[in-house]
């Protein structure tokens, strides 16, 4: 009854871990999309300026070109924040302990 009892808890407590690397996921897949949109967005507002008949608004192209610049140093920011703490965690799971 008690082998039971700790396998019962070990599925427990695997699959909240699971759930909380699952809703980790999803807060990064959203903070790193909004960026990515912007970029996009910038990205096709400038092609559009570029290819206007009545020629190109040099300082509207140059404004997205510095937007889209500050959203991959947004985007840059958030993977390296992820990897800060991914690198602690590493240094966590294998941290020297006293006894060995």
């Amino acid at each position: 009854m008690t082998q039971k009892l700790q396998e019962t808890q070990q599925q427990l407590l695997l699959a909240a871990k699971l759930a909380s690397i699952g809703e980790m996921a999803a807060s990064l897949a959203h903070e790193l999309n909004q960026p990515l949109e912007a970029i996009l967005l910038r990205t096709d507002m400038t092609n559009a300026l570029i290819r206007r008949d009545d020629g190109i608004d040099e300082v509207k192209a140059a404004r997205n070109l510095d937007k889209i610049i500050q959203e991959v140093h947004r985007a840059s920011k958030i993977i390296l924040h992820l990897k800060t703490f991914s690198d602690r965690g590493q240094w966590f799971m294998n941290r020297p302990t006293l006894t060995g």
